[in-house]
C-alpha cells in the first residue's frame, strides 16, 4: 500500500494506561512516510470516570474525522481487528466511503467469555448478548474475514460470517525473523540467566492475565517438583495478575522454582527458548509458535486453536483443559525421557516452519487484498 492509516479509538479505556501527556481529543504519530498512526481519547471530556454520553460524543466526532480523512486519501480498503468496536467502525467507514471491509480475527471470543466470563469493551456493550449482536452485524457486512487459525475461523462462521468470504491467514509473517533461525545459531544467554545452569527448565511466555490461565503453570510446576525438586519454571511477561502469581508461588512453596523475568524483547526471547526443556501453554498464541520454532517440546491444553500446532505425541503433548495435574505429570514425563522430548521438539520446529511459512502467508494475504481492490473497482 502507498499509505496506511491506523486508528486507535479508545485511549484511556484501560485503567492502567498512562494518558497524562495526552493533550486534546486526539494525536497523530507518523511512523514513516507511509504509515500514519492516530489515537483518540475514549471520553470527549477530561475525566477519569467513564461516561457513555462522553464516549458517544467523542466517537461520533472521531468517526466524522476518519470518514473525511479516508475520502481525502481515497482509501482502498478498511480493516478491523475485532468484530466489536473496531469492526463496527470499519463497517461504518467502509459503507460511508463505499470501500470494501475486511476483518482480522485473532481470538475465539465465545470461548473466552464461556470459560473466563471476560468480554472486550465491557464498559461499552455492558453484556455479552449485546456484543454478540454487534459481532453478527459486523460479520454479515464484511467483504472478507481473515482468521488466524481454524478455531477462530469456526468462531467467525458461527457468528454470521459468510463461508465464501472467510479464510485462514496465519500470523507467520508477524513472527520476528530471529525465531526462524536455527536454534543453535542464536547466541548466548544474558548474564541474568545464571539460574539456568544445571537445572531443568520449563518456560511460559505471555500476558499474565485471567484469559491466559497463568496460575495453572504454577500449579503444574508444584506437581512436577514432587519428582523434580530442582525444576525451574521461567515466566516471561507482565499483566494484571503478576503480583497475585508471585504470592501464589509463595503459598505453593515453589518460589525457588519460579523465575519471573518480566517483559523482554524478541532478541532475548529468541536466545532464551532453545535453553528450555519444555514449553508450557495453558493458552498461547504467537509465543507458542516461537517456542516450536526453537525446537522446544510443547505441553499445551487441548483448548482453542492449540491442537493445530500441538499434535499429541508428535510435536508435543496435549492436556485436557485446566488439568494442571496432568500438565505437571507431562513435565515429569518429558524431563525423564530426553529422547522423546528431542523428537517432539524437532517435529515441532519442522511442522511450524511449514505451517507459518512467511512467503506462503504473504501470497494468500496479497491475493485477498487484490480481490478486495478489484471488488471496489
Amino acid at each position: 500500500f502507498e499509505k496506511v492509516i491506523t486508528l486507535y479509538p479508545t485511549v484511556g479505556s484501560d485503567s492502567g494506561q498512562p494518558i497524562g501527556n495526552f493533550r486534546g481529543r486526539s494525536r497523530s504519530i507518523r511512523l514513516n512516510n507511509i504509515h500514519l498512526f492516530l489515537e483518540y481519547r475514549m471520553n470527549a471530556f477530561k475525566s477519569i470516570h467513564f461516561s457513555i454520553f462522553s464516549f458517544i460524543w467523542s466517537q461520533f466526532q472521531m468517526l466524522n474525522e476518519i470518514i473525511s480523512l479516508s475520502k481525502q486519501h481515497n482509501v482502498s480498503v478498511v480493516r478491523g481487528y475485532c468484530p466489536f468496536l473496531t469492526g463496527l467502525y470499519s463497517v461504518i467507514v467502509g459503507k460511508c466511503c463505499s470501500v470494501p471491509i475486511t476483518l482480522r480475527i485473532g481470538a475465539n471470543y465465545d470461548l473466552m467469555y464461556k470459560n473466563s466470563g471476560l468480554m472486550v469493551y465491557k464498559k461499552i456493550f455492558k453484556n455479552y448478548k449485546v456484543a454478540k449482536k454487534v459481532a453478527n452485524f459486523v460479520f454479515r457486512n464484511s467483504d472478507c474475514v481473515s482468521a488466524v487459525n481454524l478455531n477462530n475461523k469456526e468462531y467467525c462462521l458461527a457468528n454470521g460470517a459468510n463461508p465464501d468470504k472467510t479464510h485462514v491467514v496465519r500470523y507467520g509473517n508477524m513472527i520476528d525473523p530471529q525465531h526462524f533461525e536455527p536454534p543453535s545459531e542464536r547466541g548466548l544467554l544474558d548474564a541474568d540467566c545464571v539460574d539456568f545452569i544445571n537445572r531443568p527448565v520449563a518456560i511460559c511466555v505471555g500476558r499474565l492475565t485471567k484469559v491466559k490461565y497463568p496460575e495453572d503453570v504454577l500449579l503444574a510446576t508444584q506437581v512436577a517438583t514432587r519428582s523434580i525438586p530442582n525444576l525451574l519454571t521461567v515466566i516471561v511477561g507482565t499483566g494484571d495478575m503478576e503480583l497475585e502469581l508471585v504470592e501464589l508461588s509463595k503459598d505453593l512453596e515453589i518460589q525457588d522454582n519460579i523465575l519471573f523475568m518480566g517483559k523482554r524483547d524478541q532478541n532475548f526471547l529468541a536466545r532464551l527458548y532453545p535453553h528450555a526443556n519444555v514449553y508450557l501453554s495453558p493458552l498461547a498464541g504467537r509465543t507458542m509458535v516461537e517456542a516450536a520454532l526453537a525446537g522446544v517440546p510443547l505441553i499445551a491444553y487441548d483448548y482453542e486453536w492449540q491442537k493445530e500446532i500441538v499434535k499429541d505425541t508428535v510435536t508435543g503433548l496435549l492436556v485436557p483443559f485446566r488439568d494442571y495435574e496432568k500438565m505437571g505429570q507431562d513435565i515429569i514425563r518429558l524431563l525423564s525421557n530426553p529422547e522423546l522430548a528431542s523428537k517432539l521438539g524437532l517435529n515441532a520446529r519442522k511442522n511450524t516452519l511449514k505451517l507459518m511459512d512467511k512467503s506462503t502467508i504473504k501470497e494468500i494475504e496479497i491475493s485477498l487484498y487484490d480481490s478486495l481492490i478489484e471488488l471496489r473497482a
